[in-house]
């Protein structure tokens, strides 16, 4: 019922999904999904900055991170946006999901070059983790 609701925008079906949840990971990468879909970056700020990330595994920590960093971006409280999804591209070197993400930033400041970067670097991320797989 979760996904019906986030991808049909009935996001108050996609609560009431969550609300059966007990606290756990699909709990709290829901409840981003939802602030994420609906626009809501303060909350998104407010609720997941302060969140303990130590028991996150690394793809989920830098899903939220990179989703808080665009929040931030989104509300205009990013004084250097490209040192900083720099930076947490570094910190997570190989996870695509970061420049995935961070890409809708550079969209959303018109920086088609830096858009095209993020992609780029999100497909050969992509393409990284897929042969470690294999390995």
């Amino acid at each position: 019922m979760f996904t019906i609701g986030l991808e049909s925008a009935d996001y108050d079906a996609a609560r009431r999904a969550l609300a059966a949840l007990p606290d756990s990971r699909d709990l709290t990468v829901g409840r981003l999904q939802i602030l994420a879909s609906e626009g809501d970056w303060s909350e998104i700020g407010a609720q997941f900055s302060t969140i303990d990330r130590g028991d996150l595994d690394p793809e989920d920590k830098a899903l939220i991170e990179s989703v808080v960093l665009l929040a931030r971006g989104r509300l205009g409280r990013v004084s250097e946006p490209k040192a900083e999804v720099q930076a947490l591209m570094d910190a997570h070197h190989n996870q695509p999901i970061v420049p995935t993400v961070l890409y809708e930033l550079a969209v959303h400041l018109r920086d088609g070059s830096w858009a095209t970067e993020l992609y780029e670097a999100a497909v050969a991320r992509q393409a990284n983790a897929k042969t470690r797989q294999v390995e």
